[in-house]
């Protein structure tokens, strides 16, 4: 007597491969890189946001954190101006870094972007009646703090950049150089 073939065994037929060498394989090539992959982007992810908060957190307080030489608490919105603006500055060093097909279409997203924040968002913020901070972030972008904002800025989105321009070039150089040419 023969054995009676199961509707696994049919579907297998069908297919023409095995369920689980599928998934074996599944598990290999796709799910495991995937998880290496995100905890590479989450360690990157903490690394930037570190590294935008903490270039304006030392340098606007001489090294001191909030707290300056004098006792009294440092500017603590140009801490966060500074660091906001690091971080949309990253994420237009990110686009320029891992996009392979520059068009116009793109470049003028991305001025429409940068533009969407410096003069849109600054000025509706700086002109908004009601606000304390009428005019501030102006006197930061180019008043007497603007080396120190264009320093930080610089700084931020260079160190943040860095990472993936290193992974970038090692993957162009090493990994796949057909791909790259």
């Amino acid at each position: 007597m023969g054995k009676k073939e199961t509707t696994y065994d049919e579907e297998t037929k069908k297919l023409g491969y095995s369920m689980p060498d599928y998934y074996d394989f599944c598990k290999t090539h796709y799910m495991r890189p995937l998880f290496y992959r995100m905890i590479l982007w989450a360690t990157y992810s903490f690394w930037a946001g570190f590294v935008s908060f903490a270039t304006a957190f030392y340098a606007y307080s001489d090294g001191m954190g909030i707290g300056g030489k004098s006792g009294r608490t440092n500017d603590m919105w140009a801490m966060a101006f500074v660091s906001f603006t690091a971080n949309i500055a990253l994420h237009h060093a990110q686009i320029m870094l891992t996009i392979r097909n520059y068009t116009v279409v793109l470049m003028g997203w991305c001025v429409f972007s940068m533009l969407m924040f410096i003069p849109f968002t600054v000025s509706f913020v700086d002109f908004w009646v009601g606000i304390p901070l009428l005019h501030r972030q102006y006197s930061e972008i180019l008043g007497l703090e603007a080396g120190m904002f264009w320093a930080i800025l610089v700084l931020s989105a260079l160190l943040t950049s860095l990472p993936i321009l290193m992974f970038k070039a090692a993957k162009m150089v090493l990994y796949a150089p057909q791909f790259f040419k």
